[in-house]
C-alpha cells in the first residue's frame, strides 16, 4: 500500500476479501506453524519420488530394450537352429543315396567279377589244349585268331569295367564319409546354437522379471506421488508462518515505517514481491505509471511497459489476486501439476507478516506478471 492509503488501514472489514474466510480459520489453529513443513516437506518427497521415478522408467526402458535384443537374438537363433535341421537332414538324404549307389555299385562289381570268373574258366578250358588242337578244331586259321582275340577282349574288358567300379564305389564311400562327416559337424553346430539360445532365453526371462520389478517400482511411486498431490491439494487453502523470507526489512515498523528502494512501505506485500523480484536479478521498474503501492494496478502497469500478464503461473512470476481496493500481490516459488502452486508473501493477514501458502494455480479474478530475467 501506498503512504496516502496508510490512513484506511483501519478499514479493512469493509474489504471483501473471498480468501478472508478461510484465513480466519487457519490462523486461529494454534499449531498453523507445521503447515509450513508439511507442506515443504510434502513438495520435496514429491520431487524426490518424481526422480525416482525418471530414474527407475530409464531403468526399465533400458531393460526392454535389452529384451527386445534378446529376443530378436533368439528369433535369428531359431532361424539358425531350423536352418542346420534342414541342412542335417539334407546330409542324411544325401547319405542315404549313396549308401544305396555304394549297395548297387557292389552289386555290380559282384556281377561283373562274376563274368570274369566265367571268362577266366572258359580262358582255362581253352588253355587246356594245345594251340595245334585249337588250330585244327578250328575251321579255319582266322577263326582261331578270332576266338584267341575275343576270349582275351572279354577278359580285359571284365577286367577295366570291374576296377572302373571299384574305383566308382571307393569315390562313392569318401563321398558318403565326407557327409557323415558334415551331420557330425552340422549337429555338434545345432548342439552349440541350441545351447546359446538355451543361455538368451534364461537371460530374457531374467531381463523381463527385472523390467516387470522396475515397473512395478514405478507404478507404487506413482501411487504414492498421487498421494503426496492429494495432500498438498488438502492444504491448497492453508497458510504458515515461518521465519521471514529474507526480508532485509522484516524488522522495520508496520504499517510504514519507511520506504524500499521503489518507493513502498516496508512490509506490505507490494514491496516484498518488488524485493524478491530484484534479488532474483531482474528488473524492477520503479516508474509504474499509476498506483505504484497498490497490487491491483500492477498488471496494468506491467502491460503499459511491455512486461507479459497472463493467467498461466510460472516459478518466478508475482501473482495478483485483483480483489478489494488494493489488491494482494504474491511472489510464485513453484507451480505443481495438481492444479496448485507455492507461493510466499508478505501482510496476508494485515499484520506485516511474512507466510507461505500452497494456493490454487488458477482463479478468474488473479494475474500473473512475467518479469523477465
Amino acid at each position: 500500500m501506498n503512504k496516502t492509503k496508510i490512513k484506511l488501514f483501519q478499514k479493512v472489514k469493509i474489504i471483501t476479501l473471498s480468501f478472508v474466510f478461510t484465513l480466519s480459520l487457519v490462523i486461529s489453529t494454534a499449531n498453523s506453524s507445521v503447515f509450513a513443513l508439511t507442506s515443504s516437506e510434502l513438495q520435496q518427497q514429491k520431487n524426490d519420488i518424481a526422480q525416482k521415478i525418471k530414474d527407475n522408467v530409464a531403468k526399465a526402458d533400458d531393460l526392454s530394450s535389452q529384451v527386445d535384443t534378446l529376443q530378436n537374438k533368439i528369433a535369428t537363433l531359431d532361424g539358425e537352429i531350423t536352418n542346420a535341421q534342414n541342412e542335417i537332414s539334407a546330409t542324411e538324404v544325401r547319405i542315404e543315396q549313396l549308401s544305396k549307389q555304394i549297395v548297387d555299385t557292389q552289386t555290380e562289381i559282384d556281377r561283373q567279377k562274376e563274368l570274369l570268373r566265367q571268362n577266366l574258366v572258359q580262358m582255362y578250358k581253352m588253355s587246356g589244349s594245345t594251340s595245334m588242337e585249337l588250330l585244327l578244331s578250328s575251321d579255319d586259321f582266322s577263326t582261331y585268331i578270332n576266338n584267341e582275340q575275343y576270349l582275351t577282349s572279354i577278359k580285359d574288358g571284365v577286367k577295366s569295367s570291374v576296377d572302373s567300379i571299384i574305383v566308382q564305389k571307393q569315390e562313392l564311400e569318401i563321398a558318403k564319409a565326407d557327409q557323415q562327416k558334415l551331420k557330425i559337424d552340422l549337429e555338434a553346430r545345432k548342439k552349440g546354437l541350441e545351447d546359446t539360445r538355451v543361455e538368451r532365453a534364461s537371460l530374457l526371462t531374467e531381463t523381463q522379471g527385472e523390467e516387470a520389478k522396475y515397473q512395478a517400482i514405478v507404478s507404487e511411486l506413482q501411487t504414492q506421488q498421487k498421494e503426496i498431490n492429494r495432500q498438498i491439494a488438502a492444504l491448497a487453502t492453508s497458510i504458515s508462518y515461518f521465519g521471514d523470507g529474507s526480508y532485509p526489512w522484516a524488522g522495520e515498523g508496520y504499517p510504514c515505517s519507511g520506504f524500499d528502494p521503489w518507493a513502498m512501505c516496508y512490509r506490505q506485500c507490494v514491496s516484498y514481491t518488488a524485493w524478491k523480484i530484484a534479488t532474483t536479478g531482474r528488473y524492477m521498474p520503479t516508474n509504474w505509471v499509476s498506483g505504484r503501492g497498490n497490487a491491483i494496478n500492477w498488471p496494468q502497469s506491467a502491460r503499459n511497459i511491455g512486461i507479459p500478464v497472463d493467467q498461466t503461473p510460472r516459478p518466478g512470476d508475482v501473482a495478483i489476486l485483483m480483489i478489494g481496493e488494493y489488491g494482494h500481490s504474491m511472489y510464485v516459488e513453484d507451480v505443481y501439476d495438481n492444479g496448485t502452486m507455492l507461493i510466499n508473501q508478505y501482510n496476508f493477514a494485515w499484520d506485516g507478516r511474512y507466510s507461505e501458502m500452497v494456493f490454487p494455480s488458477y482463479r478468474s479474478d488473479m494475474y500473473f506478471i512475467h518479469f523477465p530475467y
